[in-house]
């Protein structure tokens, strides 16, 4: 009896105390199965894999987003500096001009009466880099930038910008004959070096290659513009003059027409019954001279713009020397009515653009 008591609780303490491992299976097989609060080696290789990954993405499109900035950063700062050029240009042509090089010429506009500023084409190296484009490469043009010159000589991926300026070249655009030259900015990409077929032709064409991006100012364009601005300006003074010669003429009191009312006085200034001697415009003294000079612009109501040409040089007046039918002409022919006077400017190239204002009664 005792000892089938025994058995029966032995019997009952396995059931509550089973091992759930098979026998045998010892420590291999309890490997498999996670204890508590840890990870296995499996789960462990899994986790870092993933993470591998992750970091990988992340990576990429830290790189991607970082490009795509660079590019956007790259285009602004292009357009800043093409827009500025371009201004620049326009408002610097004739001392621009005066240069046939490979260089550009602008008037000091920082200390006036000071030197000249320049900016010269970047040296292009074995190395496919350009040098030579530094933090004050564009100081010349400071005025007409919209952001500081010291942070647009880099692109936006941090390397220098390449300038590269044709020689200059000559164009004839209806009988006038112009100077200019052709600039191209270029930003070598995010590779940060220009390929060796990027280049610009001497003629004026760019080509870029790769991932090599530019911009280009077109001298030849805004040569067209500015003879088109001087062309309008000339018609402008001249109609002005005209009207004014007639108002003269019909306030005169002797409403002669053997009066030169585009003068007060002949070419030595003395006073004279065949000039206008109680008019305000005086003789240039067989010579030309700017209108601001004789006062022709406020006479005329006509504003500075209005008296400069297309290329930023002052208009210039004739009213007495021997190109212009006057009172004191060394012709006779040119010394009888209708008198004239003649508003002209020389276009970089070394072409005069002038009007005749004829006397009207």
């Amino acid at each position: 009896m005792i000892i089938m008591q025994i058995q029966y609780h032995q019997k009952h303490y396995n059931r509550r105390h089973v091992n759930p491992l098979p026998l045998g299976a010892g420590v291999e097989v309890g490997q498999k199965y996670r204890s508590e609060g840890g990870f296995t080696l499996l789960e462990m290789l899994i986790s870092i894999i993933l993470l591998s990954i992750l970091i990988s993405l992340s990576t990429q499109a830290f790189d991607a987003g970082r490009r795509f900035y660079g590019k956007i950063q790259t285009t602004e700062i292009l357009k800043n500096i093409q827009t500025g050029l371009q201004n620049a240009y326009s408002d610097n042509f004739s001392v621009m001009e005066s240069n046939p090089g490979q260089v550009l010429t602008f008037t000091n506009n920082v200390t006036p009466g000071g030197p000249n500023l320049t900016i010269n084409q970047s040296l292009r190296q074995s190395n496919k880099l350009c040098t030579g484009t530094n933090s004050s490469t564009f100081a010349p043009i400071a005025k007409y930038l919209a952001n500081s010159y010291t942070q647009n000589y880099q692109d936006g991926y941090g390397e220098p910008l390449c300038i590269f300026i044709t020689p200059q070249q000559q164009v004839v655009m209806n009988g006038i004959t112009v100077n200019y030259h052709t600039i191209a900015i270029v930003s070598g990409g995010r590779n940060g070096t220009i390929d060796p077929a990027t280049n610009l032709s001497a003629n004026g064409v760019l080509t870029t290659v790769g991932d090599d991006v530019g911009v280009l100012i077109d001298g030849k364009g805004l040569a067209k513009n500015a003879i088109d601005i001087t062309a309008k300006r000339l018609s402008v003074i001249t109609s002005a003059l005209e009207i004014f010669y007639a108002a003269r003429y019909q306030v005169g009191a002797g409403r002669s027409p053997n009066i030169d009312y585009f003068a007060n006085a002949s070419r030595t200034g003395a006073a004279s019954s065949n000039f206008d001697s109680s008019g305000p415009i005086p003789s240039t003294g067989g010579v030309a001279l700017t209108l601001p000079q004789v006062n022709l612009n406020g006479l005329l109501a006509l504003s500075m713009s209005d008296v400069t040409d297309g290329f930023g040089n002052l208009f210039l007046f004739d009213n007495s020397s021997d190109l212009v039918r006057s009172p004191d002409n060394a012709n006779v022919n040119m010394t009888q009515a209708p008198y004239t006077a003649t508003i002209f400017t020389n276009l970089p190239g070394g072409t005069v653009m002038s009007q005749t204002a004829v006397g009207a009664y």
